[in-house]
């Protein structure tokens, strides 16, 4: 059995339809999907009694995928990084962990395994 990876990709919000359809093409069809506020300190802030004096905050996508195998990994990385970019700063960031188990709710089978026998 291939090993499981999160993908985990931080985009502006106006890339998340063209992340979507970049997934797609290659077959990726389980995507989830937040709205998030990043927050940003803003370089010429001074710090007065040990605070910031300005933080800025920047609508974000937050996308997660779950795929299997190192390959599909690099795929999926691969078209978020390309769909999602702006040249522009503060553009995202795409992060990917291994996964120790994953179990369907309805089931309760493994991911991609027979399912759990029932008492």
């Amino acid at each position: 059995m291939a090993e499981l990876y999160r993908i985990t990709g931080y985009v502006k919000n106006y890339k998340v339809g063209d992340v979507r359809d970049a997934l797609v093409q290659i077959g990726v069809d389980n995507l989830t999907y937040d709205e998030m506020r990043l927050a940003v300190m803003d370089p010429t802030a001074r710090k007065e009694n040990g605070a910031i004096s300005k933080i800025d905050f920047i609508p974000q996508a937050r996308l997660e995928v779950l795929v299997e195998g190192e390959r599909t990994r690099d795929l999926v990385v691969l078209a978020i990084t390309s769909a999602a970019r702006t040249r522009k700063t503060e553009e995202g960031l795409v992060y990917w962990s291994k996964v120790e188990g994953a179990i369907r709710v309805i089931d309760g089978s493994l991911y991609h395994t027979q399912p759990v026998p029932q008492k």
